[in-house]
């Protein structure tokens, strides 16, 4: 992926796009992944195709809302001076409008809200264990989704809690490692029960069994 963006930005002569179709072909959830070839396919008027890559990286990485609106808006102006009209970027467009008002508390557990089982399939899960079963901290661990009950075009978030062992130094350090590494299809928070006791209680109630409990050695 990092070459790929080097490509992209300092190298106007070679076409990246064939590096980042790659890119996914490995890693399919890779939001930066689908935001660089959906920003691509927008200076080169292939809007259909760039609304579904847009629309991939908005649905797995909330935080690439500002940075779409901005090619957006670049798009309109270039748009503007030739009267072409492309339904499904200002489809696009009017959704990250909709959801730019959840970023500041898409990581927040609010009392309303509730999570229902996690929806994913083995394979997904057994990639996630693999990745927890490198961090030794780790203990045990439970997913859940927030159910989204009467939001218009919700994102699908996870919330995974953490049962980890080490010390509060330890648990952010290692938490920031873990949440880049994750590859999931959709929103992402992870924490622990440290200083969380309520909202933990309701992600275990909502789970159930642990997904990932730490082979003891």
């Amino acid at each position: 992926m990092e070459y790929a963006c080097l490509i992209d930005d300092y190298w106007p002569g070679v076409d990246p796009l064939p590096l980042y179709r790659d890119v996914l072909k490995n890693l399919p959830n890779n939001a930066l992944a689908h935001y660089r070839i959906g920003r691509l396919l927008l200076k080169r008027d292939q809007g259909t195709e760039a609304f579904e890559h847009l629309r991939q990286a908005m649905d797995l990485d909330m935080h690439a809302i500002e940075s779409i609106l901005i090619c957006l808006r670049q798009y309109f102006l270039h748009r503007s001076a030739d009267g072409v009209s492309d339904g499904a970027i200002d489809a696009l467009y009017a959704l990250c409008i909709d959801r730019i008002h959840d970023l500041q508390t898409q990581d927040r557990i609010d009392d309303e809200d509730r999570f229902i089982p996690h929806g994913l399939d083995t394979a997904t899960l057994q990639s996630l264990t693999r990745l927890l079963a490198g961090f030794d901290k780790i203990k045990t661990a439970w997913i859940v989704r927030r159910q989204a009950d009467g939001v218009k075009n919700p994102a699908t978030h996870y919330f995974i809690l953490l049962d980890w062992s080490g010390s509060v130094a330890s648990e952010s350090s290692g938490l920031s490692m873990l949440i880049k590494q994750i590859d999931l299809p959709g929103q992402v928070s992870v924490f622990t029960g440290t200083g969380n006791g309520k909202s933990a209680k309701e992600i275990k109630r909502a789970a159930g069994k642990p997904f990932y409990c730490r082979r003891k050695r």
